[in-house]
């Protein structure tokens, strides 16, 4: 078990080294870029595992976070990974999505692309929830996106997709 997951240790920072040094030397050929939201599909097809910023090229500044593992700890939070999940306050799917949330998605992208019925989509919830947090925390901010997501939020609520996303974060090392 234990050889099992060190190889999966291994192969990750093996991957996440690869991606690194591919964005630094194709800065290099461009002097400066902004690289965000890579994606990688997982199991789970969930999104943005780095998010990698390339200044320039005497002055790199590369912050990875670990998107995934936030959204993945909202889920389980919101919904205990149920995409049926239907809340007190017409919320609904994954991340509990209500249909002011839909409007709003809408509206930023200037097209009716989703429905109220997406919300009971995980891959789509997810999308709408990038798509808010491109809008209004493109520096993807935990704490924001929790009070972008939930602005009533109860600080027990907070705490819970912390020590959840810590855990994650933990487990995927």
């Amino acid at each position: 078990m234990k050889k099992q997951t060190i190889q999966k240790q291994m192969k990750r920072q093996t991957i996440r080294t690869v991606i690194v040094f591919t964005c630094v030397f194709v800065g290099l050929l461009f002097n400066t870029f902004q690289l965000h939201s890579i994606k990688e599909n997982s199991m789970q097809t969930k999104e943005l595992l780095l998010d990698l910023i390339i200044c320039d090229t005497n002055k790199i500044d590369i912050k990875i976070t670990d998107w995934h593992n936030f959204i993945d700890a909202m889920i389980y939070v919101e919904s205990g990974n149920n995409s049926l999940a239907v809340g007190k306050d017409n919320d609904a799917g994954v991340l509990q999505i209500t249909p002011v949330y839909v409007e709003e998605v809408n509206r930023l992208l200037g097209e009716k692309r989703y429905t109220l019925e997406d919300r009971f989509d995980e891959y789509k919830s997810i999308e709408m929830f990038n798509i808010m947090n491109d809008k209004y925390n493109h520096e993807r901010c935990f704490y924001k996106a929790m009070r972008l997501h939930n602005p009533n939020a109860s600080e027990s609520y907070k705490r819970k997709i912390l020590y959840k996303y810590e855990q994650l974060k933990n487990n995927n090392l």
